[in-house]
């Protein structure tokens, strides 16, 4: 998965009939430059229903057609990525109602760890209740 969210485009880029067109010098894109904000894995992790819809609706996501999947996918994206830059975002997604988002979001802080990443799961351990991200947030605390 690494970075990826949504699907796999492996096949586009290796596919003989596109060669051409991938490697054409091709003039800006006005939508997709205006799309390209929405798809920053922090805003993607944190995302509103109305990004949500914006981004599903526009670009034609359709065999991923809940929020939460898409949220679930940018924590492990943003835990793969590494980067402590992320911290933030992760530890506001230790705070979501979801938890499925709450248990990547530890992963994921686990996997990046350093201060900031042990801090919040440390303080999200103290006040969680599910037993799935009491879990995560153990194995996460116990990696970093």
């Amino acid at each position: 998965m690494g970075t990826w969210i949504h699907g796999c485009d492996v096949c586009q880029q290796v596919c003989p009939r596109n060669q051409a067109k991938l490697k054409a010098e091709l003039p800006p894109n006005a939508f997709l430059e205006y799309m390209a904000d929405d798809f920053q894995l922090e805003k993607m992790l944190n995302m509103t229903d109305e990004q949500f819809g914006r981004v599903h609706d526009l670009l034609l996501m359709n065999y991923i057609s809940s929020k939460r999947y898409f949220r679930r996918n940018a924590a492990v994206a943003l835990g793969n990525q590494g980067s402590q830059e992320a911290a933030p975002a992760l530890t506001e997604a230790m705070q979501d109602p979801d938890e499925l988002i709450r248990g990547h979001a530890a992963w994921a802080l686990g996997r990046i760890g350093g201060n900031r990443a042990k801090k919040a799961l440390e303080s999200s351990l103290s006040r969680e209740t599910s037993e799935y991200v009491i879990g995560e947030i153990k194995a996460a605390l116990a990696m970093s």
